[in-house]
């Protein structure tokens, strides 16, 4: 789906990107970034953890996330950025896997 509507609950993931030439085939489905103890990716990263993996300008395999780019906004920001999914409300929802290489189907919605 591409029609930018809502899926679901906003932030707690599942919303799924087919593969394209721009992710070099790579299928994604959106983590879950609530602060959900038991299902949310980053629950239990630190604000120190979320800022180096934001500042680390290394890149992920497969990641659709443009971390070179995110790298050079500042500290502030990316604070501004992890205290806001903190204060989000936590929704289970297990994504499991999320990154899909080329060829790999994407789970049924």
């Amino acid at each position: 789906m591409k029609t930018g509507a809502l899926i679901g609950v906003p932030f707690a993931g599942g919303m799924q990107f087919e593969p394209e030439a721009l992710t070099g085939g790579f299928g994604f489905v959106s983590p879950n970034l609530t602060p959900d103890p038991a299902t949310g990716i980053m629950s239990t990263w630190d604000e120190q953890t979320f800022i180096t993996r934001f500042k680390a300008n290394r890149i992920h395999k497969g990641s659709p996330m443009p971390w070179g780019a995110f790298s050079r906004i500042n500290e502030l920001e990316v604070k501004a950025i992890y205290r806001f999914l903190k204060t989000l409300e936590p929704v289970p929802n297990k994504i499991g896997k999320i990154v899909y290489e080329p060829g790999e189907q994407l789970p049924k919605e």
